[in-house]
């Protein structure tokens, strides 16, 4: 029976070891909120993802006042508190998000424009409450794109990344030496 099976099994499971940890540990980097979980021209897109980020909010379904009450809720707490008409209402976005102070829970997040700015708003999903209000003082702000060079930068630069660069150089030279030596076996007995 051969040892090249086995050989190869022992060489090839710290990669899969390594490369599942290096999955794990940079899936949170690269699922954080963005952009294109909005339409496009969204108003104050920026300012949504940045405390969707802040909050650590992620997309979910939620149970509650539904997406067509959380619109007109938004729109009653934009006047409110701005005392000028909301437009280019977003569509609700359900998300679990933990709030300053509070647990986690289920939102509706709406933004809108108010004039030159725009809004952001959390909303309990249970009662529409508000929850937290965000003015931006751009609503024409949507280039917040996802940063892939730097999330790409801080995967190469990982404990994971870095250990599986090193294993890699080590099952290479291995299996380098391996050859040399079988060969040269070979070479003394003819």
């Amino acid at each position: 029976m051969s040892r090249r099976p086995l050989i190869t099994i022992l060489l090839a499971a710290p990669v899969f070891v390594l490369v599942i940890w290096l999955v794990l540990s940079q899936l949170s980097r690269w699922m954080v909120p963005q952009p294109n979980w909005f339409p496009a021209e969204t108003p104050g897109v920026c300012a949504a993802v940045s405390s969707l980020a802040l909050y650590a909010g992620q997309r979910g379904a939620v149970s509650g006042i539904g997406p067509i009450a959380a619109r007109t809720a938004a729109a009653q707490v934009f006047a409110q508190q701005y005392d000028a008409e909301a437009t280019d209402l977003s569509e609700p976005l359900a998300v679990q998000a933990n709030l300053p102070g509070e647990p986690r829970q289920a939102l509706y997040l709406v933004t809108a424009r108010i004039n030159h700015a725009a809004a952001v708003v959390y909303l309990g999903a249970n009662d529409g409450t508000p929850r937290a209000l965000i003015t931006t003082p751009d609503a024409n702000d949507v280039t917040c794109a996802f940063d892939v060079r730097g999330a790409l930068v801080a995967a190469l630069r990982s404990p994971p990344m870095i250990m599986l660069g090193a294993y890699l150089l080590f099952a290479a030279v291995f299996v380098g030496w391996r050859l040399v030596h079988t060969r040269m076996l070979t070479k003394g007995t003819d």
